[in-house]
């Protein structure tokens, strides 16, 4: 007869094959020993646990809630509840995770936790005073410094992020992704000679970085006519949480009012670039049916999870537009051409599709055709513009010269466009 095997054996037998690598068979025997104990907590803890660390979130959460409402004190199995729910996207479940985990023992990574989630739902003085309680728990803990970091840019102190990403590199030495971002705050708000010295330094630690690669030919003013999709995507990705408030409150665009000035638009709109919606929020109940496309899948996310779109697209918008979606009463790109450069390709790719006004903007440029600025955006003649809309069988409806945002305290002039089929 076969000796039968106790739960608690096969959860340590279970270690030890993770201890070797062996997540499959580790994960085996976890489930083995909650078939025979079912409130099993180590089983549950150590599954969940594996789970998570494989992303396969929605598979841990079960066994992570379990284990947590079993050893309801133990404080790394709430922290992994907690980012589970981050991962998947329940913020507020994973914030009152954290907040619990915090006010009962206010760790380094009960705190951190609880600030990158009050960051991803735009809560950024919570967020900061989170990250900087973590921070005196642990100053060498980076990663806490490097969210602390993005918060006070997005909060409009970029002197602040400079600081602390200053530190990490002089505590930690040259990570390339920090080197990269405090490279392109350099730039931008800085000193443009240090920061094109940091890219580069970024580039020998990271070659196929998007961003430093892109910043970097911006300041030397050899760009491309089109960054490449990645420098979007990981641009956009870095500040989807909070990006409402620093556009709102830090940069106060007035590119949703823009678009929303503009008489008949509506219907059905397909929003180009669309990030987290606020031009489709701006035209209010005018939009019958929405349609989003964007490059960073954070913004995807945060679109998806608002409810204002029928169906929101990770792609490319070319790539999108070549599948043949159909017509739209409204085509929007807005503050969306300025990280497009040539414009002939895009603009013969929408016109297809617009059945009624294609509304986007641009930066001015005073001169001929496009031009890669140091801030990493693109600029373009009036002129360029008229000439490419008519060459994809447009013609220009109106085109008003407006601020759209503020850059270092200083209005960004630029024009907001409404082509329709010539």
């Amino acid at each position: 007869m076969a000796k039968r095997v106790d739960p608690d054996t096969l959860v340590e037998r279970g270690l030890r094959r993770e201890e070797k690598g062996d997540v499959a068979g580790a994960e085996a025997l976890y489930r083995q020993a909650l078939a025979k104990r079912r409130d099993h907590a180590g089983a549950h803890t150590q599954l969940g646990g594996l789970l998570a660390q494989s992303s396969r979130f929605d598979d841990a959460l079960p066994h992570l809630q379990a284990a947590a409402a079993l050893l309801p004190e133990d404080p790394s199995i709430l922290n992994n509840l907690g980012h589970t729910y981050r991962e998947l996207g329940q913020l507020p479940s994973a914030r009152d995770v954290f907040a619990a985990l915090a006010a009962r023992e206010p760790s380094v990574h009960a705190l951190y936790g609880l600030g990158v989630v009050h960051q991803q739902l735009g809560e950024l003085e919570p967020a900061r005073s989170a990250l900087q309680r973590a921070l005196e728990h642990d100053a060498g803990f980076y990663p806490a410094r490097s969210a602390l970091a993005a918060v006070e840019e997005l909060l409009g102190r970029p002197d602040r992020a400079i600081q602390e990403l200053t530190r990490i590199l002089a505590d930690h030495g040259p990570l390339a992704k920090v080197r990269c971002r405090l490279g392109v705050l350099q730039v931008l708000y800085g000193n443009a000679t240090v920061g094109a010295a940091m890219l580069a330094g970024a580039l020998v630690d990271d070659p196929d970085d998007a961003i430093a690669t892109h910043m970097l030919a911006s300041v030397r003013g050899d760009g491309a006519a089109r960054p490449p999709d990645r420098f979007v995507a990981d641009l956009f990705d870095a500040f989807a949480e909070g990006y409402d408030h620093h556009l709102a409150d830090v940069l106060e665009t007035r590119v949703p009012a823009l678009v929303a000035a503009i008489p008949g638009l509506g219907g059905s709109v397909l929003d180009l670039g669309c990030g987290t919606g606020m031009a489709v929020r701006a035209l209010g109940d005018r939009v019958e049916r929405a349609v989003g496309v964007d490059l960073s899948p954070r913004m995807v996310a945060i679109a998806r999870s608002s409810g204002l779109y029928a169906s929101v697209s990770c792609a490319g918008i070319e790539e999108w537009l070549a599948q043949d979606p159909g017509s739209f009463d409204t085509v929007l790109a807005a503050d969306v051409l300025v990280y497009v450069g040539a414009l002939e390709s895009l603009f013969a790719a929408v016109r297809p599709v617009c059945a009624g006004a294609f509304v986007f903007t641009t930066e001015t440029l005073e001169g001929e055709g496009f031009r890669l600025l140091p801030s990493g955006r693109y600029a373009h003649a009036e002129r360029y513009v008229r000439d490419a809309a008519a060459a994809a069988g447009f013609a220009v409806a109106s085109s008003d010269a407006a601020p759209l945002r503020k850059e270092r305290g200083d209005w960004i002039q630029g024009r907001i466009w409404v082509l329709r089929p010539a």
